[in-house]
C-alpha cells in the first residue's frame, strides 16, 4: 500500500470531481478512438487512473470494483464510431463516484494522513523507532532523568524523519541536561553554569578524582565543538553531522556509567 499523502489525496479529489461531474454526451475517448492524447485525459482515462490509484492505496474497495466493471463496458461501447457517453451509462457512472467519495472521506479521517519512512543512514532507525533509546542503552534507559530520556527520544524521531539541524538541537538539550544533573552528583552544588563552564567543571572534578584517562573527554570536547557551531545563526547539519552528534551522546551516558554511578536516577 502506497503512503496516503497529501499530493495522493489532491490527485485523486482531481480525478473524483472531474468524473462526478460527467453528464451526458461529454466524450469517452477522442474522435479517432484514443483515450488518453497530449498528456490530455477524457472519461475513460480518468476513470483507469482513478481505479489505479484507489487500488494502490487500497481505498473504497468494494465500490472500486464496480468501477473496474463500469470502466470495461465503456471501454467495449464507446470507439471511433461513438465517443461520447450516453446518459445511462453517465448516470451509473455518477452513482458510483459519489460513493467512491462517501467511502473515500471515511477511511481516510480514519487513516494517518501521511506516513513517513525512516531515512538511512548510520544508525538502525527501523529499531530506533520501535524500541526507543532502549535499543542502544539498555537498562541505563531507565537512570536517565524523563527530561534527558524524552529528547533523546525525539531527537531519534527528528533523526529518523530527516530533520537533522532539529535532531542536533534536542540533542545537545538532552546532552546539557544530563550533565547538568552529572555536574550536581558529582560536586553535591546545583549547576547554573554556561555550557563552556558546566564541561570544565566536569573535567576538572573527574581529574581530581584521578580520572584523567577517560574517553569521556573527548566526547565531552566533541560536544564542546557541536555547541559552539550552534551559535552561529546560519549554521545547519547535515543528518551525518546529527548521527555523529547522538552516536557521542550515546557515548557519554556509557562512560557516565562505568565511573560509577554519575547517571542521574530515574526521578
Amino acid at each position: 500500500m502506497k503512503p496516503l499523502t497529501s499530493e495522493a489525496v489532491y490527485s485523486l479529489a482531481q480525478l473524483i470531481e472531474y468524473l462526478r461531474c460527467v453528464k451526458n454526451y461529454d466524450p469517452v475517448v477522442f474522435e479517432d478512438g484514443s483515450y488518453e492524447k497530449y498528456g490530455q485525459k477524457l472519461i475513460l482515462s480518468s476513470m483507469r487512473d482513478l481505479i489505479s490509484q484507489l487500488q494502490a492505496h487500497e481505498l473504497a474497495k468494494q465500490d472500486c470494483e464496480a468501477l473496474s466493471a463500469l470502466c470495461k463496458d465503456i471501454q467495449n461501447k464507446y470507439g471511433r464510431e461513438k465517443p461520447n457517453i450516453e446518459d445511462i451509462d453517465s448516470k451509473k457512472l455518477t452513482l458510483i463516484i459519489e460513493r467512491i467519495e462517501a467511502s473515500m472521506k471515511q477511511e481516510i479521517s480514519r487513516r494517518n494522513f501521511a506516513e513517513l519512512t525512516p531515512v538511512e543512514g548510520m544508525l538502525n532507525y527501523n529499531k530506533l523507532l520501535k524500541e526507543g533509546i532502549r535499543s542502544v542503552l539498555g537498562d541505563t534507559t531507565w537512570k536517565l532523568s524523563n527530561s534527558v530520556r524524552q529528547d533523546l527520544d525525539e531527537a531519534v524521531k527528528c533523526l529518523s524523519y530527516g530533520a537533522p539541524t532539529a535532531s542536533v538541537m534536542i540533542g545537545l538539550r538532552a546532552v546539557e541536561g544530563m550533565l547538568k544533573q552529572v555536574y550536581t552528583n558529582l560536586t553535591g552544588d546545583e549547576s547554573k553554569k554556561m555550557w563552556k563552564q558546566l564541561l570544565e567543571g566536569i573535567q576538572e572534578d573527574l581529574k581530581n578524582k584521578g580520572i584523567e584517562e577517560s574517553p569521556l573527554f573527548g566526547y565531552l570536547d566533541y560536544v564542546r565543538g557541536v555547541r559552539n557551531q550552534v551559535d552561529h545563526p546560519d549554521r545547519t547539519f547535515t543528518q551525518l553531522d546529527a548521527e555523529r552528534l547522538f552516536i557521542h551522546a550515546i557515548h557519554i551516558i556509557e562512560e557516565v556509567e562505568k565511573l560509577g554511578g554519575t547517571v542521574p536516577s530515574k526521578k
